[in-house]
C-alpha cells in the first residue's frame, strides 16, 4: 500500500517545480539575447547561465525529493549550538 505524500513534502515538490520552470524560462528567454559581443560577454549571458544553473539544481533536488530523500536529511550543523549561560557566570 502506497503512502500519501506528507503536505510538506508536496509543496517541496510543487515549490522544486514552479523554480525549476521559472529558471527554464529565464534561460530560454535569455538565449534569445547575444550570450557574446566584440567586448565579452553579451547581455544574455550571465541570465542565460544563472537560469541553466538553477534549472539544474532544481532539477536535481527535485529528483532527490522523489527518490524519497528529504532535503537536508542526515545534514551535520556547522557550528554546535553553544549551551545558554545562566545569569551568575
Amino acid at each position: 500500500m502506497a503512502q500519501d505524500p506528507s503536505p510538506n513534502l508536496f509543496a517541496e515538490r510543487a515549490v522544486l517545480a514552479c523554480l525549476c520552470a521559472l529558471f527554464g524560462f529565464m534561460a530560454f528567454t535569455a538565449f534569445g539575447y547575444s550570450l557574446s559581443d566584440a567586448l565579452g560577454p553579451g547581455a544574455g549571458f550571465f541570465p542565460f547561465w544563472l537560469g541553466t544553473l538553477g534549472m539544474v539544481m532544481s532539477l536535481a533536488l527535485l529528483v532527490q525529493s522523489w527518490r524519497g530523500r528529504a532535503i537536508g536529511e542526515g545534514a551535520h550543523p556547522l557550528k554546535q549550538p553553544e549551551a545558554p549561560k545562566s545569569p551568575g557566570d
